[in-house]
């Protein structure tokens, strides 16, 4: 009897010992858990930590270093190559070479070589206008070139040289350059309605582009002339493509100027 006593204690002792075993191991595994989940909170908190750090940096130093390095390169290399290419092609024999075939005219409303020569000489960068219009005369250079186009250029453009180029057939794509808004162009004389051409002598010489590279807002409208059809745009009523046609809503930006380019060069 006493044996079964001592057998039956040793048998729960060894019971109780595996218990235990059993029950440490378990707390070791639920340890082991928990520091996994802290230590991996710890890192993803790091990682977020690192990542702030590095977007602060990229934000104050990085982003602000780009943008004085494109400012001094638009400034000091851009700006200039494009002016004096402008004031060299702008002293060159621009005309058609045969008048009889379809040829591209660009209008430009100032004297973009005389404008080109006092922005050479100081605050070049600050002439919005004439940036502009180099910017869109170099543009448009290299896709009559690449087009194969023959072109027309003329400065200070007056009335005359507007109906002109409107009414003549051969004329076929049209871009005006400088001050204008929507429904007017401010030529060197006076600022010209473009409803005025919303007649059957001039919409029977539809033209594949009319692009007008001038700011489209209503100050010259309003200003200049008093017309219920000041809104009407020279593209509405002479493009027929009015995709590669360019009316901006409101002022335009080089940027507008550069991605319409970039449009006809990609232009197929």
């Amino acid at each position: 009897m006493k044996l079964d006593l001592d057998q039956k204690c040793k048998c729960l002792c060894i019971e109780v010992k595996n218990i235990s075993k059993s029950y440490s191991l378990c707390i070791l595994c639920i340890s082991i858990v928990l520091i996994g989940i802290i230590i991996s909170q710890l890192v993803t908190e790091f990682l977020k930590l690192l990542i702030l750090l590095l977007l602060k940096l990229i934000l104050t130093l990085v982003i602000p270093t780009l943008l004085i390095i494109l400012f001094f390169f638009i400034v000091f290399i851009l700006l200039p190559f494009l002016l004096s290419y402008v004031w060299q092609l702008m002293n060159e024999d621009n005309v058609p070479k045969d008048p009889t075939k379809e040829y591209a005219a660009v209008l430009i409303s100032n004297a973009i070589s005389a404008s080109v020569e006092k922005c050479c000489v100081k605050r070049y960068w600050k002439n919005v206008q004439t940036n502009s219009a180099a910017l869109c005369i170099y543009g448009l250079k290299r896709y009559f070139e690449k087009r194969k186009i023959d072109y027309l250029l003329i400065q200070e453009v007056t009335k005359k040289d507007l109906d002109e180029v409107v009414s003549n057939i051969n004329c076929t794509e049209l871009y005006l350059i400088g001050h204008g808004s929507r429904g007017v162009f401010k030529t060197s004389e006076k600022c010209v309605n473009y409803s005025e051409y919303n007649k059957p002598e001039y919409t029977s010489n539809k033209k594949k582009i009319v692009s007008q590279l001038h700011c489209n807002g209503l100050e010259y409208a309003e200003n200049c002339i008093e017309d219920n059809k000041k809104n009407t745009s020279l593209t509405q009523i002479l493009a027929i493509n009015q995709k590669d046609s360019f009316l901006t809503e409101g002022y335009i930006t080089l940027f507008d100027i550069y991605r319409y380019c970039c449009h006809l060069s990609r232009k197929k």
